[in-house]
């Protein structure tokens, strides 16, 4: 999970640095709540009960040799072109 959303969902105050929302969930029991919940969803962003290190090696794996470009947001799990245009068209 996003610990910058896990912060805004538990309704965290914004923590603002040189204008930016700066914020997080520092709290374990709330970040460990969301990474279960992701592993009994099956999202798709891993299968249900994968490991949270299978997922993080898959990451660099794809991102360190596979990926040829655009834009990458890993808080909102999208992937945009240069234009901030989703290639997929979704």
């Amino acid at each position: 999970p996003s610990l910058q959303v896990l912060a805004a969902e538990r309704g965290e105050p914004p923590h603002e640095v040189c204008g930016f929302d700066c914020r997080f969930c520092s709290d374990l029991a709330a970040i460990e709540e969301g990474i279960e919940r992701l592993r009994l969803s099956g999202s798709r962003h891993g299968g249900a009960g994968e490991t949270t290190g299978a997922l993080l090696h898959g990451f660099f794996r794809f991102f360190g040799a596979e990926y040829r470009g655009g834009i990458v947001s890993v808080r909102q799990g999208i992937l945009q072109n240069d234009h901030g245009e989703d290639p997929g068209g979704s």
